[in-house]
């Protein structure tokens, strides 16, 4: 069609007009080119260009301050990190360690350009569902359009001295001061991000990437030297401490389920104020939309509910406690009473025990007193028995002889009749007495030892 055309040109007009057509052709071609060969330059240029044209935004998140990012749209449980960094970390550590060249391989335009958007927005993100190397792309554009590098020019020269010199312990400690005079923000997102790359290089044997590789990757995101981060990396817990990167967990919609122990409640109420704070900025940044006035009255309805839930549980949870206490008190009165009881007891018991034990004491005296006197007693009598029995024959000898001549015996029967002798038996009887007396004297003495 278009050679039928030339040809009827041609035959219509002299050979230098046609001549002309076609030079004015090639150069309008030429034009073409040239504008299309700068727009290949200036691509990203031209594509925010057209974000802020077509897409206006109010207070963005991307290229801005870190401190602004995180004022605008950050973490509602303390850590003071811009959501859209926080989000991106959270799912490379869940999806992406195990990745091959994570970090390396760029995502579709496209899809992270929607995604900058939507945060720039303030509208819920979910990246579950996107490639790991659009969430990689997105959190690379995130510090390519930071206006000023996460880590000052004086603590890289810092990193860079620890690095190259053999007194690392001086240079280490200017270097710690340094990190700790960074904003906050800043200190936690450089701890974040090289507790990810530790993170990384563990998985080495999955996805290929060693130090070397994610420091040429990381070094452009913090806009840092290699020697300077391979300082910081290797330096990281003394500098940063244990950085555990916690999954983060937004705060609960208005319709969703309030926690049931106290401390979750308060949790989630702090998360919910945080939040609240936020919209009234935006609000009064000029954000103000239907949209935005319904959810800030709803936030406000569920912190309400959320701060009568949490003192309906103190005032249940006191209560409860106020009691326990009282029983416990009570408890401890009546065991301090039995304590008293079986004290006054065991000091009766041990009265009692210690007035027996002199009884017995005095017993055992006065027995052995009894049995001395008895064993003096037998001993005397066992001296004056041999004289009051030769008495006691003689009187009987002389009575049986008046009694017998009385009776009319006679002088010779008198006369067989003998005056007693003291029996055997009665100095045997005395002996035995006293070696009696002895033994029992013995046996109470021991007695009274033992007690």
């Amino acid at each position: 069609m278009a050679l039928k055309e030339e040809r009827r040109e041609a035959s219509t007009c002299s050979s230098k007009d046609w001549v002309r057509v076609q030079e004015e052709k090639e150069r309008k071609v030429n034009s073409v080119i040239i504008i299309e060969s700068k727009n290949l330059r200036i691509c990203s240029y031209v594509h925010q260009v057209y974000d802020i044209l077509w897409f206006p935004e109010q207070a963005p998140v991307f290229g801005v301050s870190l401190s602004t990012a995180v004022e605008r749209s950050g973490c509602h449980d303390g850590v003071q990190l811009p959501l859209v960094v926080r989000d991106c970390i959270d799912y490379l550590e869940e999806h992406g360690l195990k990745v091959e060249g994570i970090h390396r391989s760029l995502g579709m335009r496209a899809k992270v350009q929607q995604l900058r958007k939507m945060y720039n927005q303030r509208e819920e993100v979910s990246l579950s569902g996107h490639e790991t190397s659009v969430v990689t792309s997105l959190l690379k554009q995130f510090f390519r359009e930071l206006p000023e590098p996460v880590v000052s020019k004086t603590v890289e020269e810092a990193a860079t001295a620890v690095g190259g010199s053999s007194s690392g312990g001086q240079n280490l400690a200017e270097l710690s001061a340094l990190v700790q005079q960074l904003p906050a923000p800043n200190r936690t997102i450089l701890a974040w991000i090289l507790t990810h790359m530790e993170h990384i290089v563990e998985q080495e044997k999955h996805n290929r990437m060693g130090l070397q590789n994610v420091s040429l990757v990381v070094g452009p995101m913090l806009m840092v030297g290699q020697r300077a981060l391979a300082a910081l990396f290797n330096h990281r817990r003394t500098l940063f401490g244990e950085v555990n990167l916690k999954k983060y967990k937004p705060p609960l919609s208005a319709g969703g389920p309030c926690p049931d122990t106290a401390e979750g409640i308060e949790e989630e109420l702090a998360k919910q104020e945080s939040l609240l704070g936020q919209i009234h900025r935006e609000m009064n940044a000029g954000m103000v939309s239907k949209k935005r006035e319904e959810q800030l009255w709803e936030v406000q309805r569920f912190v309400t509910n959320l701060k009568r839930k949490l003192r309906l549980l103190q005032r249940t949870h006191g209560s409860m406690h106020k009691s326990q206490e009282e029983e416990d008190s009570g408890t401890e009165r009546v065991a301090e009473g039995h304590r008293l009881v079986k004290g006054s007891s065991e000091e009766g018991d041990d009265f009692k025990m210690n007035l027996s034990l002199q009884n017995t004491q005095q017993s055992i005296d006065e027995d052995v007193e009894e049995s001395e006197k008895k064993e003096e007693e037998s001993c005397d009598k066992g001296a004056e028995e041999p004289n009051v029995a030769l008495k006691t024959s003689d009187t009987s000898r002389g009575e049986l002889e008046k009694s017998e001549v009385g009776d009319g015996l006679g002088k010779e029967e008198a006369e067989t009749i003998k005056p007693l002798d003291k029996p055997d038996g009665d100095e045997v009887d005395s002996k035995l007495v006293v070696e009696e007396l002895k033994k029992m004297n013995g046996e109470l003495f021991e007695l009274d030892l033992l007690i």
